[in-house]
């Protein structure tokens, strides 16, 4: 089966505007967690370097793609942090949690 690349377009942006709503249920559902998870990771975008932000809790996983690794992309998203929250990460600097726990790099033979 052949499928225009408008046509993929088209079904991505009906996708969007159903998700929206859900997008930002799951955003405010985050922002009261008491323990939040915080990652990144590179990638790829349309052949350019792209970072993925991932925040997520028990229930819930908010991921966006930004240009950048830094706290721009995070201050855009979540501006007032997690004041609420415990966050668990790698403790990159711009993640900025108010109360962080440090997770241990795995080493083989633990």
């Amino acid at each position: 089966m052949e499928i225009s690349q408008g046509t993929i377009a088209n079904i991505l942006k009906r996708f969007m505007c159903k998700a929206t709503a859900s997008h930002q249920q799951i955003k405010q559902e985050l922002l009261a967690a008491e323990v939040v998870g915080a990652d990144e990771t590179g990638g790829k975008v349309d052949g350019k370097k792209a970072w993925f932000h991932v925040w997520q809790d028990n229930l819930n996983t908010y991921i966006i793609c930004a240009d950048n690794r830094g706290s721009k992309a995070i201050d855009t998203e979540f501006p007032e942090g997690f004041p609420l929250a415990t966050i668990v990460s790698d403790c990159w600097p711009n993640n900025r949690p108010a109360h962080p726990i440090k997770l241990q790099p795995f080493r083989k033979g633990w």
